[in-house]
């Protein structure tokens, strides 16, 4: 999570540093206990094929930081984790766009191998 900058720390100084570093951790645990006591949004999404697919360009698969999605939803897959995991989608349906001879918008489910 990235919540807080800190400002004019050296980074040549250790003390500095290492002051900064718990200053930053002791914001960023303020606001995640603040989201834990309103019920937070911790729980599992799934991200569906459609958020890799660009609405205006046709053939354009997008994985990461650039997918659509909502608030909520971008704090969970802007993580480098789930980025990988949209990317082997993201493979996937392009290798079977290639193989089906379509675009990967209108690849069929089937043809990617899951299961409904």
């Amino acid at each position: 999570m990235m919540a807080n900058h800190q400002y004019q720390v050296s980074a040549i100084n250790a003390d500095d540093f290492s002051r900064a570093t718990l200053e930053a951790r002791r914001e960023n645990h303020a606001s995640i206990n603040a989201l834990r006591k309103k019920g937070g949004p911790w729980k599992e999404v799934e991200i569906p094929l459609r958020s890799l697919m660009a609405k205006d360009v046709d053939g354009l698969v997008l994985a990461g930081r650039c997918i659509s999605g909502g608030f909520i939803a971008h704090s969970s897959y802007r993580v480098t984790g789930n980025a990988v995991a949209m990317g082997e989608a993201a493979g996937v349906a392009c290798a079977a766009a290639a193989r089906e001879k379509v675009l990967p918008h209108e690849v069929p489910f089937a043809a990617l191998g899951a299961k409904a």
